[in-house]
């Protein structure tokens, strides 16, 4: 990308005037709490250092195929990939880990880690060695949400909340859809995807060592505020889940 380096100044000076950034991208890091209730939130960038993905006559993208050997898969420069590592050995009980396009989607032809089958096994790896109970991806990109899960060894939860003001609509897949006839066929995506304008919300429960997790209206189903004359359904949940963690 051509643009990088100005698209990162520009998100200097609006999100981290006060900050040094890394010189191959703008991830970071961060830790709240007291001890016992420290909750950590790893920013990474996904874009600076990414190979491009292989484009196909379909869907936008196509995986790298496993036996290819020569297409460049990169995800995270080598630089990121150790202040990672370093970030998951810091003192945390709960880490959210975010990712701008999805890790776990194993269907989607838009952009995710499955196009980088290298690069996805590798983070997925990563997260194993590091207590993945206590460890949520969280994604957007898709203008779509929803909630998924991948067994590898253990449970690695994904959480997608995408888009605030321009989700993509059901109606739009075809006449008459529903999510059970129109969805992505994911085995690791929970329940339908999430059509309507949202946002995400988590809530924790330190003396339960839980987590829930919402998925939750941006606007009202009755149509704009400004117009009505009752309490709207705005920010009433439209899908939710509840994880242990720890």
């Amino acid at each position: 990308n051509p643009h990088k380096d100005q698209a990162k100044h520009l998100f200097q000076q609006v999100f981290a005037r006060d900050e040094t950034l890394p010189n191959d991208g703008v991830y970071r890091a961060k830790v709240w709490g007291p001890p016992g209730e420290r909750v950590q939130v790893i920013m990474l960038d996904t874009r600076y250092s990414r190979s491009p993905f292989l484009p196909s006559n379909g869907p936008p993208f196509y995986p790298v195929p496993a036996n290819d050997t020569t297409t460049p898969q990169q995800m995270l420069s080598e630089t990121q990939w150790t202040w990672f590592e370093q970030q998951l050995q810091q003192p945390a009980e709960l880490r959210l880990v975010v990712s701008s396009v999805q890790v776990l989607n194993d269907f989607t032809g838009f952009e995710c880690w499955r196009h980088l089958p290298k690069e996805q096994e590798r983070l997925l790896n990563l997260l194993e060695q590091h207590d993945p109970s206590s460890i949520f991806l969280l994604s957007g990109d898709r203008h779509v949400g929803g909630f998924y899960e991948s067994a590898q060894g253990g449970h690695i939860r994904e959480i997608t909340s995408s888009s605030f003001t321009h989700s993509y609509p059901l109606s739009k897949l075809g006449p008459n859809c529903t999510a059970a006839a129109c969805d992505e066929l994911d085995p690791r995506r929970l329940g339908p995807l999430e059509h309507e304008n949202h946002w995400a919300a988590l809530e924790i429960d330190w003396d339960r060592k839980m987590v829930h997790i919402s998925l939750r209206r941006s606007e009202s189903s009755y149509g704009a505020a400004y117009l009505q004359t009752w309490w709207g359904d705005a920010g009433a949940t439209l899908q939710s889940n509840e994880y242990p963690f720890g």
